[in-house]
């Protein structure tokens, strides 16, 4: 039976699409005045994608209708062009050269009693533990792929306060990124693989980038390239948001676990992870507000 969405639903929904494709257009304009230009080889592909999926969305919004699909149809531009728009951000902000920050952050890290260095010295002497937390912490894309399809067909009030939930966190980690830059835990002690055994091979591959738009020494940018922010974890902020969409959903609880150790990983600091907790607390609130009760039945 198609479903027909409530105003507020169709509101909330061109809302979102509003303010993604602003930033995207604003961020296009900086870059332009700042003289830098992105390397983007796959903007054709992503181009054909974008298209059929809208084709898709108009086909179900206003020939056969049925707003559950449409919006599920929607789903993968969205996830393009925002990931798009959030990551330009994360480099826009970090051209803004403000003065790092990571000695402060490791010292709310003191102060919380955790000690980086110990810790990952430590998951280097169990290396069954590295194997499981780089596992987790890999383990987003096919956490999206089971969550996103149940969520936007199953209930998609709830899909659309994740997908709200998460640009919005996406755009708050760039910008605070980008007032309080830190290179990130592995690069400001600097641990190298020779010393680090279990240490991640992506663990300071966004280093090149991120120092060379900090010195403004870089005026192509790859793209897609590395997540250059550090503080606050956005890879924290998703892992917390999918542990909120999956949790209505009684079998799939199982999720949270890989997704809890996704938060654990070495890559960041406590600082990095407690403030990516706190903005996603921020976040749901935001336009989620105006959506009908995003219950969902078990399955």
């Amino acid at each position: 039976m198609p479903r027909i969405f409530s105003p507020q639903q169709i509101r909330a929904n061109r809302l979102l699409w509003a303010a993604v494709l602003g930033a995207t257009i604003i961020e296009m304009a900086a870059l332009y005045f700042l003289h830098l230009k992105l390397d983007a080889p796959a903007t054709k592909g992503a181009f054909v994608i974008i298209t059929a999926s809208l084709a898709g969305t108009l086909f179900y919004r206003f020939y056969r209708r049925d707003d559950g699909l449409s919006l599920f149809a929607s789903v993968l531009p969205f996830l393009i062009v925002g990931g798009f728009a959030i990551e330009n951000a994360t480099y826009l902000a970090a051209y803004m050269s403000f003065p790092l920050v990571d000695k402060p952050l490791v010292a709310v890290d003191a102060a919380m009693g955790f000690d980086w260095r110990e810790y990952v010295f430590w998951i280097n002497r169990h290396p069954q533990i590295a194997w499981l937390l780089d596992n987790a912490y890999g383990s987003c894309n096919l956490q999206f792929i089971v969550l996103l399809p149940l969520l936007f067909i199953r209930a998609p009030a709830q899909g659309q306060r994740l997908f709200i939930a998460l640009y919005t966190s996406g755009i708050l980690c760039a910008i605070i990124g980008g007032f309080f830059p830190a290179v990130g835990a592995y690069g400001y002690y600097d641990i190298k693989a020779d010393a680090l055994p279990t240490m991640p091979a992506t663990a300071r591959i966004q280093e090149p980038l991120f120092n060379a738009l900090l010195h403004h020494t870089i005026d192509v940018i790859p793209y897609p390239g590395a997540g250059i922010v550090q503080f606050p974890s956005f890879h924290s902020a998703v892992a917390v948001l999918l542990i909120y969409g999956a949790w209505s959903y009684r079998i799939l609880r199982v999720i949270a676990l890989p997704l809890t150790l996704r938060s654990w990983h070495p890559h960041r600091l406590m600082a990095d992870i407690t403030s990516a907790t706190q903005l996603v607390g921020l976040s749901l609130p935001s336009w989620g507000c105006c959506l009908p009760n995003a219950c969902c039945p078990d399955i």
